[in-house]
């Protein structure tokens, strides 16, 4: 099994955590399928891609380092299994269980539709997370109305991570994938396409504060 491994069938990554704000729609649906199978089964570039439907995902050839976002004093952290991560927005779910993997979600209390979701579970016996990404992209990638923004090789908090940014049935989504400390962390988001640009700062910067708990 994947590091992200598969849902059940009626439990699939974006519907999954969807559900608590609004119905799926046929297009969210289908990729949540799809990549829910992709991180079942396994498991780019440094440029910003204005291709749509690319026939062959390419992989990374560079790695960006994340800014790294100092603590905010005044923002909630949350002290979860494995890791601590700072947010400002409401929490929807805590800690549920779903197969191998602990799920968090929040929502923007000021904009519903803008989500947060981290599933974790250890990185023992997991698929590495750039492996995991590019499997994900390689098969959503095939549905008509996917727009690929970037897919990159970075680094979070010092670490190797994938970050991937696309947008599908008018919203666009982010998502990182990472490792550390025996950690395996899915961080991602999505929103409408006319904010997209400001919350996916916003996801960068979550992503920064993720503070996996290591054993000195």
């Amino acid at each position: 099994m994947s590091e992200f491994e598969t849902l059940s069938s009626d439990q699939s990554a974006r519907p999954r955590w969807r559900k608590y704000f609004q119905p799926p729609t046929a297009a969210l649906a289908a990729v949540a399928a799809i990549v829910a199978s992709a991180l079942a089964g396994c498991g780019g570039s440094s440029t910003e891609t204005t291709t749509t439907r690319p026939s062959a995902a390419q992989p990374p050839s560079s790695t960006e380092t994340e800014t790294a976002i100092p603590p905010n004093p005044t923002s909630p952290l949350y002290h979860l299994t494995g890791y601590d991560v700072e947010t400002t927005w409401e929490q929807d779910v805590s800690e549920r269980k779903v197969g191998r993997y602990l799920e968090n979600a929040w929502h923007d209390p000021a904009a519903v539709n803008a989500l947060l979701v981290i599933d974790s579970r250890t990185s023992n016996g997991a698929v590495p997370p750039l492996a995991a990404a590019e499997s994900a992209r390689t098969q959503t990638s095939r549905l008509s109305a996917y727009h690929e923004r970037s897919f990159k090789k970075v680094k979070v908090g010092g670490h190797p991570a994938a970050r991937w940014a696309y947008s599908l049935a008018g919203e666009g989504y982010v998502e990182y994938f990472f490792a550390q400390c025996g950690t395996s962390i899915h961080l991602h988001g999505s929103t409408a396409l006319i904010t997209f640009k400001n919350f996916a700062d916003y996801y960068r910067v979550v992503a920064s504060r993720v503070k996996v708990a290591c054993d000195e």
